[in-house]
């Protein structure tokens, strides 16, 4: 038995799992995702209002035969809704690993028993 066994460390009964003697929830990690999580959420909505502005736009230029403009504006959006994609990307990933530590504080409580 090694020393870090004897500690009460890590525990080879299933697999190798390291002890926090913090628990998950004290680290903070839950509470700056979910702050994180909640600027992308603002982020989010102000980028898809400013989308479909700048897709206004870009329908009257095309209108009034514009295409320079008319290009601009549409350039505008692409850019606007690869934020968008990003945005949401970063959003998901956030969620996944909120779930992840939800799972190791789940695993922790465990193993406690």
């Amino acid at each position: 038995m090694g020393r870090l066994e004897k500690r009460g460390q890590i525990s080879t009964k299933y697999f190798p799992i390291v002890m926090l003697e913090t628990p998950v929830s004290q680290w903070g990690i839950e509470k700056q995702i979910r702050l994180e999580t909640s600027k992308l959420d603002t982020m989010l909505l102000s980028l898809k209002e400013r989308e479909k502005e700048t897709f206004e736009k870009c329908v009257e230029a095309q209108m009034a035969r514009d295409e320079n403009l008319a290009s601009m504006y549409a350039n505008q959006c692409v850019e606007i809704r690869k934020l968008i994609d990003s945005t949401v990307s970063n959003e998901n990933l956030l969620n996944r690993i909120g779930h992840a530590l939800e799972s190791l504080k789940l695993g922790r409580k465990l193993m406690r028993y």
